[in-house]
């Protein structure tokens, strides 16, 4: 009663604090003499490390390894006459220069005179043949001069035959430009009928279409003065623009709006299977259990109401880079309207439609295969039903870490841009081997696990983690944290006294409870 430090209740607090504040000032200087002391052991050991670290190191060493002296005058005199060389004779490195030069200079010379002789040889042969070739052409012939028009033609056309003319290979080049001639006259004299015919068959569409406006009028080639004469008074009172207008619109709502949607929607389930191979490459090298793997597959399974959608959306884009005529143009207007008013409008059921047909994730369906080391299929999971309680954990564990890293990483990211994953009460009922599995799936998607556990787990976290920190409570009411020291060359926590012998009431208590 007479200590205030168990003081609980009261009006002020006032002495309590004097209380502990006055037993803080008395406790001061051990706890630094007690601070020093283990810094000066930490230190020491530390020394005693680097020197077994040294000792060990010199008794790995061999002479021959250390006999470096010979080797570094060796390589000292050397250099010495070399620097000696260049400063008794200083024109060496300029002569050098000036002889490759000269040498380089001599040899592209060479071959210059080489070559132009060469081509100079040819020249001559070729003039030779062309002057004999001249002087059998009749004076009558060469009389003839072409016209510019006939010269640039008959130019294109030799050259289009791939030839090299010259005066051995002219007369076969002739004969192709006469025949290519000849095809392109054949060629142009049926265009000109087709076009003629097609002219007249649109001349009496019209006269059937508008018989009105077409009396008096016949539906020939000699009557288009006529039609064109109609034609000129239908622009002049500017019909044409509104048509043009109108499809223009059409064409830009339809390119520019549905094909970029329908574009999008294709790149979003695309980025769900790259998605996925991303994640499934990292789960190719985490074990699902023993020399086996698992695999996340989806497939489209668009419902009722993304089928229509798509159908709908493909019909409006099914000719939009094709001049329509007027009442297919008429149908993509008003297929195209029918899509906007629905995806615009604010009606609940429109907006769940909406929802549901522009969110592709909900027109897939995801499953997991098991693959062993050989590729060969093992099982099959669209679900955890029929599947014991550890198969099911360490299934919704994997999956778990699969959908953290699909949704974390971004669209470019290949890890999560965050990736601290926090678990309270961590592996309390999981054996080792499973603590472990759950930890290198982790590793593997690229997390951070802050994991808050009891102490007969830390074993099986201590190769996962790089640091630690001991949390304890006396009479429920005093908190305490203590650093540990992670130990990397062991990959082991260095633990306080205090949780080895929690510890070691864990697994006790942890035994007993096994046995009976």
């Amino acid at each position: 009663m007479d200590d205030r430090k168990n003081w609980v209740m009261g009006f002020t607090n006032k002495e309590k604090l004097e209380a502990y504040s006055s037993e803080a000032r008395e406790l001061a200087p051990t706890i630094e003499a007690a601070n020093r002391a283990i810094e000066k052991a930490r230190t020491a050991a530390a020394r005693k490390r680097d020197q077994v670290m040294h000792c060990q190191g010199l008794v790995n060493v061999t002479w021959e390894n250390t006999n470096v002296v010979a080797l570094l005058d060796e390589v000292k005199g050397l250099k010495a006459r070399i620097a000696q060389e260049l400063r008794d004779r200083p024109e060496l490195n300029e002569l050098d220069g000036l002889i490759g030069k000269q040498r380089a200079r001599w040899t592209v010379a060479t071959t210059d005179r080489q070559v132009a002789e060469g081509e100079a040889k040819e020249v001559g042969n070729e003039l030779a043949k062309a002057q004999r070739r001249l002087d059998e052409i009749s004076a009558e012939v060469i009389a003839v001069r072409l016209t510019p028009i006939q010269v640039q033609g008959l130019e294109r056309r030799f050259a289009d035959t791939g030839r090299k003319i010259s005066p051995d290979t002219l007369d076969q080049a002739a004969g192709s430009v006469f025949k290519a001639i000849g095809e392109d006259e054949r060629n142009a004299t049926e265009r000109s009928g087709d076009i003629k015919t097609r002219i007249e068959k649109l001349l009496l569409v019209f006269c059937s279409t508008w018989p009105a406006e077409a009396q008096g009028l016949d539906a020939s080639l000699e009557a288009a003065p006529d039609f064109m004469a109609k034609l000129e008074r239908l622009e002049t009172d500017g019909l044409h623009k509104f048509v043009s207008r109108f499809k223009a619109l059409l064409r830009e709502q339809s390119d520019q709006n549905l094909a970029v949607l329908h574009t999008r929607l294709d790149q979003e389930r695309r980025s769900i299977q790259e998605r996925l191979d991303q994640v499934n490459a990292s789960l190719r090298r985490c074990a699902f259990n023993n020399n086996t793997y698992l695999v996340i597959n989806y497939r489209d399974m668009p419902p009722v109401q993304v089928t229509d959608f798509r159908q709908q959306l493909k019909s409006a884009l099914s000719h939009s880079f094709k001049e329509d005529d007027d009442l297919e143009m008429e149908r993509r207007f008003s297929e195209l309207n029918a899509v906007v008013q629905r995806l615009g409008s604010q009606q609940p059921d429109d907006v769940k439609w909406r929802n549901l047909v522009l969110d592709v994730r909900q027109h897939v369906e995801f499953s997991a295969t098991e693959f062993d080391e050989t590729g060969i299929e093992v099982e099959a999971y669209d679900s955890g039903a029929g599947k014991s309680g550890g198969q099911r954990q360490k299934l919704t564990t994997t999956c778990l870490a699969a959908a953290l890293r699909y949704q974390l990483a971004g669209e470019d990211g290949v890890w999560p841009s965050y990736s601290t994953v926090v678990m309270d009460e961590a592996f309390d009922r999981a054996d080792n081997d499973f603590t472990a599995m759950v930890m290198n799936i982790f590793k593997n998607f690229g997390f951070q696990v802050v994991a808050a556990t009891p102490v007969k787990n830390v074993m099986a976290l201590e190769p996962f983690i790089g640091g630690g920190s001991f949390v304890s409570i006396r009479d429920r009411k005093f908190s305490e944290v203590l650093a540990i020291t992670y130990i990397d060359e062991a990959g082991r926590l260095d633990l306080p006294a205090e949780a080895q012998n929690v510890l070691a009431e864990e697994l006790a208590a942890e035994a007993d409870a096994e046995d009976s």
